[in-house]
């Protein structure tokens, strides 16, 4: 069985959408996102294997800013880790523009 691909996750009713805030965003403002994750089975490299993976998918409700798809091969992994070390990548990337965020 097909998920939703993420593009038409972003619409779509019936997925559950989770507020957060991320707290030190660009230029120091808080700000308020939805998280919703899940877990799938992804094809990876040339020869096609599979992998299972767990997704979070991070949305501006306003519309404004992009989308954000992560995915981690750690099954055991929380929500909170997987965005957290998305955090901690963009910040270690863009020392002017840190960000930490706060999941509730």
């Amino acid at each position: 069985m097909r998920i939703l691909e993420m593009k038409r996750r972003l619409t779509d009713r019936r997925v559950k959408w989770c507020p957060v805030t991320f707290i030190e965003w660009y230029g120091g403002k808080e700000m308020k996102m939805l998280i919703t994750s899940g877990t799938s089975i992804w094809t990876s490299g040339e020869k096609g294997e599979l992998v299972w993976t767990k997704w979070v998918l991070i949305k501006d409700p306003s519309g404004k800013l992009d989308h954000v798809p992560l995915a981690c091969t750690d099954l055991e992994a929380t929500i909170q880790n997987i965005a957290r070390f998305f955090v901690r990548r963009c910040r270690s990337k863009s020392p002017s523009q840190k960000f930490v965020a706060t999941l509730g």
